[in-house]
């Protein structure tokens, strides 16, 4: 098979911290003949896209928040809290327990004691609008800080998407799909042809980087169909997730295509 390119995580917190010495393979390709199957607004747990009980399990997990900036890293019963204002603090001996909607940690170092509830929906960077998997909240002697954790690109590679629409268009009986795949590939159905690229995550969201199809011939319509979809995976700059739980791919403030969970069977 051919290919071709397509034209087109505050000061106050870390000195109470410093005194106490802290430290899928693609999707089968179907045969030929056959059809192929703005703003942060909160989205209900029911609506998230599912993150799975192995990933909310994780050993390893990150979240970070802004004004104060913060980040936490967690790896096994150690969490190592980092801000531009002190060196970098060691909690170990932490705790986890498991909830139906997320996770909490806590970690005790006497006199202080640190809790990190983490919650399984959508939580958009204050900053960068990137979607995260988790909303967090940290508690610390009393101080209370937010963010967001876990992996970006778990929310994305969940399955098969199946593009809804295009440019507010309707994609019709053969939409293009769109999967997320290992080692920052991506791979779907255009339209006629099968499509592969290169995926990147900025601190914004998603965009696709040397996209290229196969070489075959289908009639004009799904030709142009075709075209158009591949032209708005070349503009796409950043991703959201809209209160049903659909993928948008958005150029600059403009969402140009719709993506929903393909549905087995």
């Amino acid at each position: 098979m051919s290919w071709i390119l397509p034209a087109c995580l505050g000061t106050a917190l870390a000195a109470a911290l410093t005194l106490t010495g802290c430290q899928r393979e693609p999707a089968t390709e179907p045969p030929t003949a056959a059809p192929a199957t703005a703003g942060p607004a909160e989205i209900s747990p029911a609506s998230t896209p599912a993150l799975g009980a192995e990933a909310a399990k994780a050993a390893a997990w990150q979240a970070r928040g802004n004004e104060p900036f913060w980040m936490i890293a967690v790896e096994g019963d150690t969490l190592t809290w980092t801000s531009p204002d002190s060196e970098s603090i060691v909690w170990t001996g932490l705790t986890r327990s498991e909830r139906p909607d997320g996770f909490d940690l806590h970690a005790v170092r006497e006199p202080h004691h640190l809790s990190v509830s983490a919650t399984a929906t959508v939580c958009r960077d204050s900053m960068a609008s990137m979607p995260y998997p988790h909303t967090v909240t940290i508690k610390l002697d009393g101080k209370t800080l937010a963010g967001c954790g876990g992996d970006p690109m778990s929310l994305l590679a969940i399955g098969e998407w199946t593009v809804a629409s295009v440019a507010g268009e309707p994609t019709g009986e053969r939409p293009p799909t769109l999967q997320f795949l290992p080692e920052g590939r991506a791979a779907g159905f255009a339209g006629c042809n099968r499509w592969t690229s290169g995926t990147a995550l900025s601190g914004e969201g998603v965009s696709f980087t040397q996209v290229a199809t196969t070489m075959m011939a289908c009639p004009e319509p799904a030709m142009a169909a075709e075209r158009r979809f591949l032209e708005v995976l070349s503009r796409t700059t950043r991703h959201d997730f809209g209160a049903d739980g659909s993928l948008q791919l958005i150029a600059g403030d403009t969402v140009i295509a719709v993506a929903t969970r393909t549905v087995d069977g």
